[in-house]
């Protein structure tokens, strides 16, 4: 991975994971290739926001399990694409700005796209963009998939295109 100062690009998805068992009977799920090098350690299930991620402690300091995957550089974020913090595969981890982790914040919506949530309305899908803490709702849909497209249009005209995930694949 790059760790210059925009997004990285994920990586294709490793054939083969394997779970690590966390506290609260939880696991996190990782390619078999990082399985060996974590699982020697304890690992927390620690809730933040809307998901959980892995974690533990060692020397009065907290260590994230999807940093040490990607060795995010200091001042980086690290990104669940799919907004699942116990999803701790390569490819659904990219190391971020601040500013563009907001972009792709995941409300507890259950649907499969960023910027996508269920509605108890009519149109059963709302599109929306969260930028600097703030909201902006762009519209309902019909088709969870519409909502989706609309938002990665509207992140494209906002010069945010490569940052929008839709049908599992970066738009470029």
């Amino acid at each position: 991975m790059h760790h210059g100062g925009t997004m990285t690009s994920p990586r294709p998805c490793a054939p083969e994971t394997k779970e690590i068992l966390l506290t609260q009977g939880m696991v996190t799920i990782v390619d078999s290739e990082d399985f060996e090098r974590l699982s020697k350690y304890k690992w927390q299930a620690a809730k933040n926001r809307n998901t959980f991620y892995a974690k533990r402690g060692c020397n009065y300091t907290t260590i994230m399990m999807h940093r040490i995957i990607t060795d995010a550089p200091k001042g980086m974020e690290v990104d669940h694409i799919n907004g699942n913090g116990l999803d701790n595969r390569k490819c659904n981890l990219r190391i971020v700005s601040t500013r563009e982790n907001q972009i792709n914040q995941h409300v507890k919506s259950f649907s499969k796209y960023p910027g996508v949530e269920k509605w108890k309305f009519r149109r059963p899908f709302r599109a929306y963009i969260e930028v600097r803490g703030k909201r902006r709702f762009l519209g309902s849909f019909t088709e969870e998939i519409d909502a989706a497209k609309y938002y990665a249009a509207f992140a494209a005209a906002a010069g945010l295109s490569r940052y929008t995930i839709v049908g599992g694949c970066c738009n470029d």
